[in-house]
């Protein structure tokens, strides 16, 4: 048998196992058995759980982009909804500014219209007033005329005064007319 020494030097001639030419068919045929393990591993266990997720992944994505096309589009018949109800609000706001304005305007002709009645009605009766107080001043005045009239020609020609010419002069005179 082979001494420790013997089996030292040996192994240090030798090198690392690996690149020992004498165990490379042993290394390859361990090589091949280990490849195929793996080939075998991976296409019967790792590739279908890949596979699956990735199928999953995909399926989500799918799922996850027809729901936001389905949302985009739910939103945009709700944003259509939103702008014809605006829309429609605007134009009935619209009407009903334009029949307050319509009906604003028949109260402020039939305010106009009353007022103007009123106001003709109290002009008339002013008017009125204003006849009947220019004719108490006129037969005032005519009194006071006719009176002074008679007192003047009394205190000059005593007996003289007739009272028909002195109140037919003083209407003349009222009246613009000059007496001869």
């Amino acid at each position: 048998m082979e001494t420790e020494a013997e089996v030292v030097v040996a192994a240090e001639r030798a090198g690392i196992p690996q690149l020992d030419f004498a165990t490379f068919p042993h290394q390859i045929f361990w090589l091949a058995i280990f490849l195929i393990a793996i080939f075998i591993v991976v296409r019967r266990i790792a590739l279908p759980r890949i596979g699956e997720i990735h199928s999953q992944r995909e399926r989500r994505i799918r799922t996850d982009l027809d729901e936001a096309h389905r949302v985009n589009e739910q939103s945009k018949e709700i944003e259509d909804q939103i702008e014809a109800s605006l829309a429609e609000a605007k134009r009935y706001s619209e009407t009903k500014a334009a029949e307050s304005r319509v009906e604003i305007q028949k109260i402020k002709a039939r305010a106009s219209e009353e007022a103007d009645k009123i106001i003709q009605s109290e002009s008339q009766v002013a008017a009125e007033r204003i006849e009947a107080l220019k004719s108490q001043s006129l037969d005032a005045i005519k009194t006071i005329a006719v009176a002074t009239a008679s007192e003047i020609v009394s205190a000059i020609i005593p007996n003289r005064g007739n009272t028909d010419q002195i109140n037919q002069v003083v209407n003349d005179q009222l009246k613009g007319e000059s007496s001869e």
